[in-house]
């Protein structure tokens, strides 16, 4: 809540003043001042022992709103992406229609600063008197280890308040491949393996070694595409799944599938998933 100063409101009255006011009255916030508002007003002017005659008179706003509040918004869960990790959220400070600043710091280190330009879908319609594009998304270059990023609302040049918190958000990142066996089947001298891998320091496509009875059987490069995988795998692509044949002979087989790292990253091979399968 903020000070608007000199403002007065009335029947007919429109805009971020009248959202504010409503806001502080515990009303629905359309900005427009018509007869709900009207009444609120002279309710709160009874209960503040004020002249009564349903006008928001500018004495009256250091009753409702005593104290300026700092930007607010949120910092949405942290997000392991090729490069690092994805750090999103949004903020706004009612007395600006614009975008605001976001500082970010990770493990207490150097700031880094971006702005809240991008377009967050339903703050148009929480706040009428700002637009939708006030979301921010920036890629930390954060290896191996657990993180902590902490944001900060940076409050609009020439507005009353202070800088305000958005939260904190933790991650663990990890640089080893991973990925499943989704499919494995015994066919005549042979085993059909089907699965997906990726490592995660790049959206490139990984090679998967199979190997029976620890012996190297094959390779296969994982970037057949999966259609809705990157939804689940934000930033990676669909193109990660992968499928091999491998020779077998006729009896019970340890069958195994390793995800390696990809050519410069920097994490190693990932951990294989083994299975056993007999066939005949």
């Amino acid at each position: 809540v903020r000070s608007y100063g000199a403002t007065t409101l009335q029947r007919g009255s429109l805009g971020a003043a009248v959202t504010a006011l409503q806001r502080g009255l515990s009303l629905p916030a359309d900005g427009d001042f018509g007869s709900q508002t009207a009444g609120a007003v002279r309710d709160f002017e009874r209960d503040q022992h004020l002249a009564v005659d349903g006008v928001f008179h500018p004495g009256a706003w250091r009753l409702l709103l005593p104290r300026p509040v700092v930007p607010f918004g949120a910092l949405d869960p942290l997000v392991r992406v090729p490069g690092g990790v994805a750090v999103t959220g949004w903020s706004v400070d009612t007395d600006v229609a614009g975008p605001l600043q976001v500082r970010l710091v990770a493990d207490g280190g150097t700031p880094v600063t971006t702005t809240a330009s991008a377009s967050r879908a339903g703050l148009a319609r929480a706040w009428p008197e700002i637009s939708d594009r006030h979301g921010f998304r920036v890629v930390l270059p954060l290896g191996a280890g657990t993180h902590r990023v902490c944001a900060l609302g940076v409050n609009a040049p020439g507005t009353p308040g202070g800088d305000g918190p958005l939260g904190c958000r933790s991650l663990t990142v990890s640089s080893t491949p991973y990925g499943a066996v989704t499919t494995m089947t015994a066919r005549a001298s042979s085993v059909a393996l089907a699965g997906w891998a990726l490592d995660p320091d790049t959206a490139a496509a990984v090679t998967v070694r199979v190997s029976v009875d620890g012996v190297v059987a094959g390779t296969a490069r994982a970037g057949t595409v999966s259609a809705g995988f990157g939804s689940s795998h934000p930033g990676y692509g669909d193109a990660h799944g992968w499928a091999l044949t491998a020779p077998a002979r006729t009896g019970v087989h340890r069958v195994c599938a390793t995800a390696l790292a990809a050519t410069g990253t920097p994490g190693g091979d990932g951990v294989a998933t083994c299975r056993s399968v007999t066939v005949s």
